[in-house]
């Protein structure tokens, strides 16, 4: 028996109206033309965000009483909230866990979403690659997707007074946005408000990296001034706000800081070791098949794998303390494909979602 999660991580506390910049902030809970799918939303400036959920981003703080843990899962590329949330909510049903737990599920949709589900016109969408990287929406405000993320946390502090734990996890596309949101946002408030994050990154197609060290050639991608250079946000630190916006200035400087205080897990399959033939075939698959995303693996196992082991040596350059405990925050999960369901059920899904620590097998 090993320890998956390490000692307790540093308390971060989540910013009330953090990191927005000066607008009117309005928000509501609503199922007022809000897709079959996820009937409920709640608003921005005027903005929509659909979510699946067991408790309401606004629920009076009576309504939550016990809620001690606060789940926010994030979909894939084929952009099912519902799928993801049913089954996280029947996992935390067979764990028993249901009555201390909150969980929601934000939609990220595109336009083309939003007319098939025939929603309301103020529903926020985003071109369908934006989304996870927290670019802004293509309409509204153009608020990032980031900071849909910072306003349910905003909004659950307020009322949900016994909470004590969050976890962000994310599968595929939703593991990048979740590695990318953990190392940029700023998580921070008053002193007498404070939460404990954690973030679950599991199956990514590609990885915001923390230096520009690659583990293979990065050749075709190596020109700063070019869209394609292997270390512009995305696939690394190079002219984030150029991507996110001028307010988020702040959080590029806590990236380093973030990278090594944060707790983060990271999950894949072993049989998620796929390697494209070519474009053609790495877009079947979903499967990021630039020069940048290379130069980072050939599959998503060996991106995992690689991302990793450069944590542990950017970490130990840093000064950083515990950088060796990252790789026991990793696991390679036995007989399982790209399949969110079966990462999720797996023993040491359920105990990144459920139970900040605890023993898993080897």
């Amino acid at each position: 028996m090993s320890k998956l999660l390490r000692t307790p991580p540093a308390i971060l506390r989540v910013a009330l109206f953090a990191c927005l910049p000066s607008a009117s902030l309005l928000l509501a809970n609503s199922a007022e033309a809000a897709p079959d799918r996820c009937p409920n939303s709640f608003e921005l400036s005027g903005q929509r965000l659909s979510y699946c959920r067991t408790h309401s981003v606004l629920a009076a703080s009576e309504d939550v009483e016990g809620i001690t843990r606060l789940v926010i899962v994030l979909h894939g590329n084929s952009r099912n909230a519902d799928d993801y949330y049913n089954v996280v909510h029947d996992l935390a049903n067979e764990e028993g866990v249901l009555g201390h737990t909150a969980i929601m599920a934000p939609q990220f949709g595109t336009e083309e979403d939003l007319e098939e589900w025939g929603v309301a016109s103020n529903f926020v969408y985003w071109e369908s690659s934006e989304w996870k990287m927290g670019g802004p929406s293509e309409d509204g405000e153009h608020w990032s997707s980031f900071r849909w993320i910072d306003e349910m946390l905003t909004r659950v502090s307020l009322n949900y007074l016994q909470l004590t734990d969050i976890a962000i996890v994310g599968f595929s596309a939703g593991g990048q946005f979740v590695q990318r949101y953990g190392a940029i946002s700023r998580l921070e408030g008053p002193a007498d408000f404070t939460k404990r994050v954690t973030f679950g990154v599991m199956a990514p197609s590609s990885f915001m990296f923390p230096d520009t060290v690659r583990p293979r050639s990065t050749s075709g991608c190596s020109s700063t001034s070019s869209d394609e250079y292997y270390n512009r946000y995305k696939y690394g630190r190079f002219a984030i706000t150029s991507t996110l916006g001028s307010d988020w200035s702040d959080e590029v400087n806590l990236i380093t800081d973030n990278l090594l205080n944060r707790d983060f897990y990271y999950l894949i399959g072993r049989d998620d070791d796929y390697i494209p033939l070519n474009q053609a075939d790495a877009d079947a698959r979903s499967i990021d098949f630039s020069c940048a995303a290379n130069a980072q693996g050939r599959s998503r196992l060996e991106r995992m794998s690689n991302y990793v082991s450069r944590m542990i040596s950017w970490c130990t350059a840093q000064g950083g303390s515990g950088c060796t405990s990252i790789s026991n925050d990793f696991r390679i999960l036995d007989d399982i494909d790209h399949s969110y369901d079966e990462v999720f059920d797996s023993v040491t899904g359920r105990y990144v979602l459920f139970d900040r620590q605890g023993t898993i097998p080897d």
